[in-house]
């Protein structure tokens, strides 16, 4: 049966062309997403102090970076990476319950963490202790921020991986797992200009002290062994 008449005819050979153009197109697209993906940069140390360090500032990262791997502890002794956050932003504190400044922020941080419920920013509060839940656990309790939750890294990865300059220090992820912002030092994690930075970084709510709900009072540190 002759059906070269089918290929002579516009119609018909429009759609064959369509279809092979539809069949070349994906795996370039495909290659084309994982250049992209290839294409973000990881993320530079902090600078040193004589570089430059600036402290107690949200300071952007431009263009968004790769965060090196690393993996820490939850509470139920499952080992975790910040992929497992990946689709909602998350901020990763670094402390230790011998850190004056870390113990100060703590409150606002509690605050910050209580915006999950509202859509808001997850905190990882990744406590730095060599001795992990023996001392992080008692301490949160007995300050009240146990729902903070538990995350441990006794052997410090991420302090080893991110090239930390001492603690506290913070980094902001956005859904996508890039980090977005970082932070040397303390910071009021609560306060209205916090808010409108983490906001606009991230693009979720995230609670200021004018507008926190009145009466909200957060319990505030107590020193280590007090």
């Amino acid at each position: 049966m002759n059906v070269s008449w089918l290929w002579r005819a516009q119609p018909y050979r429009s759609l064959v062309h369509g279809v092979v153009f539809v069949l070349t197109l994906l795996p370039l697209q495909a290659l084309a997403e994982v250049q992209d993906m290839g294409a973000v940069p990881g993320c530079s140390p902090f600078p040193s102090r004589k570089d430059g360090l600036v402290t107690g500032t949200l300071m952007e990262m431009v263009p968004s970076c790769r965060p090196p791997d690393f993996t820490f502890y939850g509470s139920d002794g499952r080992v975790h990476t910040l992929d497992d956050f990946r689709g909602q932003p998350v901020l990763l504190n670094l402390w230790a319950t011998w850190c004056t400044p870390c113990v100060r922020e703590m409150p606002s941080l509690l605050q910050l963490e209580r915006t999950r419920s509202q859509g808001g920013i997850r905190v990882i509060a990744l406590n730095q202790d060599i001795n992990g839940e023996r001392a992080a656990a008692p301490f949160l309790e007995k300050n009240g921020w146990s729902d903070l939750g538990l995350w441990l890294d006794p052997k410090n990865y991420a302090a080893k991986a991110l090239q930390v300059p001492g603690l506290p220090v913070s980094f902001l992820f956005n859904h996508q797992g890039l980090m977005v912002a970082r932070l040397a030092g303390e910071a009021d994690w609560s306060s209205a200009a916090m808010a409108e930075t983490l906001q606009r970084l991230v693009g979720v709510f995230a609670v200021g002290e004018d507008t926190a709900a009145a009466g909200d009072d957060l319990p505030m540190p107590s020193p280590e062994g007090g």
